[in-house]
């Protein structure tokens, strides 16, 4: 089906993140931080970019969604989808999240029907 590039470091999510993901026939590649999440963008070109907006080092999801839409804007590549999935609950973290260049913000926790479903929809 699709390469979906995953950019969360909590081993718990991370890892019913990728069998959710593989059991619905998708490829997957992982990172913990933002700047492998940049580096595995470039190199892997994949299809959906699956992110938590906190991770440990100097990007966080919001800043390595608006440096994939600036690399978007350089290549010739269309636009890849990018969901965040993130604890961060209010209405002013998802205008963030949307305004950075999102195209999807769900809350974790999440229902895994509903992310399913978001993920099949963005690859659409």
């Amino acid at each position: 089906m699709a390469l979906i590039l995953v950019g969360e470091d909590d081993l718990d999510v991370t890892e019913l993140l990728l069998i959710l993901l593989e059991d619905a026939g998708h490829e997957t590649v992982h990172v913990d931080n933002g700047e492998a999440a940049v580096e595995a963008y470039a190199r892997s070109r994949p299809d959906l970019v699956l992110l938590d907006v906190a991770m440990p080092g100097a990007l966080d999801g919001l800043e390595v969604t608006r440096r994939l839409r600036v690399l978007e804007g350089a290549g010739d590549r269309g636009r890849v989808p990018v969901m965040l999935l993130t604890a961060r609950a209010l209405e002013e973290d998802r205008r963030s999240g949307l305004a950075a260049g999102a195209d999807a913000y769900l809350v974790k926790p999440f229902e895994i029907d509903e992310m399913l479903q978001t993920i099949d929809s963005l690859l659409a």
